[in-house]
């Protein structure tokens, strides 16, 4: 799996500037102010928008457009959750076996998004990668903080709740699927009262989550009051442009087609195939070794994991909406990609789901369970195999 992701880092020196040219001219004449106008009245993504900043600076120092340099901090990100995972298994008394098994299930992530989404604009143009790659790495922690086997403790919470903020503040998208994300999960705290159980989190658990819904409600309110009011229609059709109804009823078979293809290949047959075909083998192969991946088994940890996949599939949806009604047609093949992104995360969230809740009382014949194992190893194999951008 890690060899699949370095080999495609080989790629980094197709790096190009698109937005630069024009932003960077701006950060020259008005500095930082620049930044915090393009945050208030555009692009509300503080985090991303400062890192964009911060690769200007550097940029301007150096006399080049440092493409290697800012794109492998981009690609080696991605991997972070998925190492640190990884570093904290490796301090559990688990076997040589199961560390290898979490390893190879954890880098299937990344090495996922990498191999199932376009890269030309998410992962080798700087200004999208340092926006949507905080963005994806903050989601896919997500997942990795929850299947963690230490339980949902007061630092676990603390810890979403970081994610949640810098994915909130990274990219739009993000913004949305860390707000649902943290609704859902507030709602499981009162309804089943994990927010009233220290061993759970108590209070700090509440706290956890009210502060990223804010953090998205904020997003939220600088876009209604500044981009989204001024609409910016690509085409001279402008049948969806600022019309709710129409963008939401001619986003979900555009949403449901993105299941298994890419709006930026053109839904070509071959592509729809085998991506259908590689979804389900991640899936399935994902179930399979969802002991292994989370062994927690709390029931908290299993709502959790159903909240991540509604909220993941919810954000892909909200994200060609948000498109159809801002731009009046389907655009930007970085929008693509984290709509991949978030698929790949969303099937193993709801893998693991399925593991716990519907599949929770299945066991295989006693014959049948030392080869669990390798079956999943191989399916997610196959899902690589099959994936295509």
């Amino acid at each position: 799996m890690l060899a699949i992701y370095i080999a495609h880092s080989g790629l980094l020196q197709l790096g190009h500037w698109q937005d630069e040219f024009l932003i960077f001219t701006r950060y020259r004449s008005s500095s930082f102010a620049a930044v915090v106008h393009r945050v208030i009245t555009w692009s509300p993504r503080p985090f991303s928008e400062s890192l964009i900043y911060l690769y200007f600076v550097l940029s301007e120092h150096a006399g080049r457009p440092l493409f290697a340099e800012v794109l492998t901090f981009t690609w080696v990100l991605l991997t972070v959750p998925a190492c640190v995972y990884i570093l904290r298994a490796r301090t559990n008394p688990v076997s040589g076996n199961d560390l290898a098994l979490k390893s190879y299930v954890a880098i299937s992530v990344p090495v996922l998004c990498i191999l199932n989404a376009p890269l030309n604009e998410m992962f080798l143009w700087p200004m999208g990668a340092l926006a949507y790659v905080p963005g994806a790495t903050s989601v896919m922690a997500l997942l990795f903080v929850t299947a963690n086997d230490s339980g949902f403790a007061r630092r676990t919470w603390i810890t979403l709740c970081c994610c949640g903020v810098l994915g909130s503040f990274s990219v739009e998208v993000a913004s949305v699927v860390c707000g649902i994300f943290f609704s859902l999960s507030l709602l499981s705290l009162l309804v089943w009262h994990d927010g009233r159980n220290e061993a759970t989190g108590g209070q700090a658990a509440i706290m956890s989550c009210l502060v990223p819904i804010l953090s998205t409600l904020l997003v939220f309110i600088l876009l209604k009051t500044h981009r989204a009011e001024s609409g910016s229609p690509l085409s001279e059709n402008l049948e969806y442009v600022h019309h709710g109804w129409r963008s939401f009823t001619a986003a979900i078979p555009i949403f449901l087609r993105s299941l298994v293809g890419s709006y930026a290949s053109g839904y070509q047959a071959t592509a729809v195939f085998r991506n259908a075909v590689s979804s389900v083998c991640y899936l399935a192969g994902m179930i399979a070794l969802a002991d292994v991946f989370a062994s927690a088994k709390s029931a908290l940890q299993t709502r959790a994991f159903a909240a991540l996949a509604i909220a993941c599939f919810a954000g892909s949806f909200i994200s060609v909406f948000a498109t159809l009604y801002q731009f009046g047609v389907m655009c930007c093949e970085r929008h693509d990609s984290f709509r991949d992104c978030l698929q790949i995360i969303g099937l193993a969230s709801l893998a693991l789901w399925i593991a716990r809740g519907p599949l929770k009382s299945f066991h295989p014949p006693d014959r049948l369970r030392g080869m669990t194992p390798l079956v999943g190893v191989s399916l997610i194999a196959a899902a690589c195999l099959f994936a295509t951008a």
